[in-house]
């Protein structure tokens, strides 16, 4: 229940932060990152985890290990092919 907080919590806030940073300096950021679609694509993962835990429970003593590499090899691949997908040019920077 806590990870779904952080998941929740966390990158909202860090988002509105880093806005309120690059205001005050007067920067525009290059790039915008949807920060939902990334909170429920974290869910997401989560939830598939939580279920695949659910079934290999059953026909293992210790699912935990083939699950943690499961999502690590998700994250890794599947990750900066999701951010590019993602990300937007914010406005005024066209390049």
């Amino acid at each position: 229940m806590r990870v779904t907080a952080l998941v929740l919590v966390v990158p909202p806030v860090a988002h509105t932060l880093r806005r309120r940073r690059e205001r005050r300096a007067g920067a525009t950021p290059a790039h915008r990152v949807p920060i939902g679609r990334l909170v429920l694509a974290k869910l997401a993962l989560m939830a598939v985890a939580l279920a695949a835990g659910a079934l290999l429970g059953r026909y293992l003593a210790h699912p935990d290990l083939p699950i943690a590499a499961a999502i690590a090899l998700v994250v890794a691949f599947g990750g900066p092919v999701y951010h590019r997908r993602q990300v937007r040019r914010a406005a005024g920077n066209i390049r």
